[in-house]
């Protein structure tokens, strides 16, 4: 999925999603949005969910990735957030990935420069 520079995606990780990065924790489910910056500078990104009830407290990641496989994961303490800055450089694809752990989470998805 596309995901463009000031805008908001509103998505669900489901079960059924892909695995990712299983060097990191197989049972995480996928979701994956690509963006290509308009400029050099750096992206903020922000991914937001509410936590079901009975649910673990950090049950999302957030990753980017770059066109080479290089990737950075948000280590971020927030209870129902992650947020990342990121030096990106114009015209460059990055992946952001929103991982959920063990069921289906709603979310919100946006970057900015």
């Amino acid at each position: 999925m596309k995901l463009a520079i000031g805008a908001t995606a509103h998505s669900r990780v489901e079960l059924t999603d892909p695995s990712c990065f299983y060097n990191w924790d197989a049972s995480g489910r996928c979701r994956f949005f690509e963006l290509m910056p308009p400029q050099d500078g750096e992206l903020a990104a922000v991914l937001r969910w509410s936590t079901p009830s009975g649910s673990a407290a950090g049950l999302m990641d957030l990753f980017i990735v770059e066109a080479d496989g290089s990737w950075k994961w948000v280590e971020d303490t927030s209870r129902e957030q992650r947020s990342l800055l990121y030096p990106v450089k114009a015209g460059q694809s990055y992946v952001l990935i929103a991982m959920a752990y063990g069921q289906a989470v709603d979310f919100e998805l946006w970057a900015l420069m």
